[in-house]
């Protein structure tokens, strides 16, 4: 039987893995609640940081050593940290900079004044949204929020997807949505054409909420945001 050659990475999927250590931003609703994880029924209001400066994140990331960080822009709540036109749980329906903030801008602004690359999270999992009991609605709204993240902030260095959704993962269901919205052949997310990437796409991170993760696999993922007013990530990871 004959051996297939060892799968080499993209120049792109190389420079991710030299670049090392980045940092994770978490914070939304659950913040302000005490907890972990929420259903999606937690008010928006209670979203109103006092002090929050995003600044002063990316220089302490810096700091650190990080070449770049990940924004939670969505967890699995729903709660969406900057306006978009897709559902009114966001920062809009909050009190933080008058219902005028956008937690996504600021940290990307902040990044691109000290030099770092931006990633944002955007949960699969949408505990809020009415949508998500119907497969067709739901990937229709969250490619629309893709459309928002990848075309409104810039260049972006790395995108994160996440498999949990109870008790979806059982059935194989959360499998098959991630597949339709940003797996094996994800559109571009403005114009839903599922072209080839500009750049092989990147590594993806198989692991669990455990630690227990597998090794890095170079096998070539589509992109979800391959778009023409900025470019497209140069990786792509599931949690």
């Amino acid at each position: 039987m004959p051996t297939m050659p060892p799968l080499a990475p993209t120049p792109a999927q190389l420079a991710w893995q030299r670049d090392g250590l980045g940092v994770f931003f978490h914070v939304g609703v659950n913040t302000f609640a005490g907890r972990e994880w929420s259903d999606g029924s937690l008010p928006p209001e209670i979203f109103d940081p006092s002090d929050l400066d995003a600044e002063e994140w990316v220089v302490l990331a810096a700091e650190l050593g990080a070449r770049y960080v990940v924004l939670t822009a969505k967890h699995h709540d729903g709660f969406c940290l900057w306006p978009t036109s897709t559902t009114d749980y966001s920062v809009s329906s909050s009190p933080w900079r008058g219902g005028d903030g956008d937690l996504v801008a600021e940290v990307a602004a902040a990044c691109r004044r000290h030099g770092l690359g931006l990633g944002l999270y955007l949960s699969p999992w949408d505990r809020h949204a009415p949508e998500y009991e119907d497969p067709v609605a739901y990937d229709a709204l969250y490619l629309a929020q893709l459309r928002e993240l990848c075309t409104d902030y810039g260049e972006l260095y790395e995108l994160w997807f996440d498999g949990a959704a109870e008790p979806l993962i059982a059935s194989g269901e959360q499998t098959s949505r991630q597949r339709r919205t940003h797996g094996e052949s994800p559109p571009d997310p403005r114009t839903l054409d599922p072209s080839p990437p500009p750049n092989g796409g990147g590594p993806c991170s198989n692991g669990s909420p455990t630690g227990r993760v597998a090794s890095s696999s170079w096998r070539r993922t589509r992109p979800a945001c391959s778009t023409t007013t900025t470019s497209a990530p140069s990786t792509y990871c599931w949690a």
